[in-house]
């Protein structure tokens, strides 16, 4: 009884030591979020970006998903997107989905590259949910997605480690260094760029 009662002691004791320990940072700079051994960013929220600016980092697009794919229950594999592109910068795989603002890429992408990524230390690497489920292609992708941002109205999947994300944030934020305001992009030709 008393080893129970030590035990029922420790394990309260270490709930409320992690519960407490929450090492979420943030710096109000750039208003990035992240935690200290985190895979993930969420920066930008103010920011709407187009395939324009992604391209204007030096990224290159390979492909183009279809956003609307589902898998065999009928189930969007990436809810909220509206494009999809898979492509490279700096010889890193990077993964770019558009959402309409910042609170879908949060509340609907981040979700899903969340869950693509998290396995990464058992698998060695998540492959694109998007790539596996082209299936226009029949490929299934071997990309290594070990990290994800969440950067203004996208979420970003990338190779190897967060500094990818965070480099590729860096140089949107240099290709448009200015938020936009409601309808700026409509006036610039810049909304709703294809490809």
């Amino acid at each position: 009884m008393k080893n129970l009662v030590r035990l029922i002691i420790l394990i309260s004791s270490l709930f409320i030591i992690l519960g407490c320990s929450g090492d979420e940072s943030q710096t109000t700079d750039s208003e990035t979020k992240s935690s200290g051994n985190s895979n993930y960013i969420i920066t930008l929220p103010d920011y709407k970006f187009t395939l324009d600016h992604a391209k204007e980092t030096g990224w290159k697009s390979s492909k183009t998903f279809d956003p609307s794919a589902v898998d065999e229950e009928g189930n969007l594999y990436t809810p909220g997107a509206i494009e999809i592109h898979y492509g490279f910068r700096q010889r890193k795989d990077v993964e770019v989905r558009f959402y309409e603002s910042h609170e879908d890429a949060l509340n609907l992408g981040a979700p899903v590259a969340a869950a693509a990524t998290e396995n990464l230390q058992e698998t060695g690497g998540a492959q694109s949910v998007t790539t596996l489920a082209d299936a226009g292609v029949g490929v299934r992708g071997g990309t290594k997605y070990a990290a994800y941002g969440v950067i203004g109205n996208l979420v970003v999947l990338c190779e190897l480690s967060v500094e990818t994300c965070e480099s590729f944030s860096d140089a949107l934020l240099i290709a448009n260094p200015s938020p936009f305001t409601s309808g700026e992009g409509e006036a610039k030709g810049l909304k709703g760029s294809g490809n």
